[in-house]
């Protein structure tokens, strides 16, 4: 039962995805910010030029902490999925949980 648990919640969370604000003052430069996110091993699937945001995944070997160290970024945090009631309850049911 544990394991069946434990599974259940690691498809019930979001792996991997990050949303990175660029420093106000480097918007200009956001697509070379995204570059250099993308050459440190992220999947880029968004920019918002206008507002500063830059959103995608990270493989494994990679972590939030990484992503803070490029500069021009402002701040990363990871990306959650918010699931419905409904959803929980039908991937709990793949699990009998």
């Amino acid at each position: 039962m544990i394991t069946q648990y434990n599974q259940f919640i690691k498809e019930s969370i979001q792996k991997n995805g990050f949303i990175a604000s660029v420093d106000e003052d480097r918007i200009e430069d956001i697509k070379i910010i995204a570059k250099k996110l993308e050459d440190l091993g992220c999947k880029i699937d968004n920019i918002l030029e206008f507002s500063g945001i830059i959103s995608g995944s990270i493989s494994s070997n990679i972590s939030i902490d990484d992503l803070k160290k490029i500069d021009g970024i402002k701040e990363v945090e990871p990306d959650r999925e918010i699931e419905t009631i409904d959803e929980l309850k039908s991937q709990a049911n793949k699990y009998n949980i």
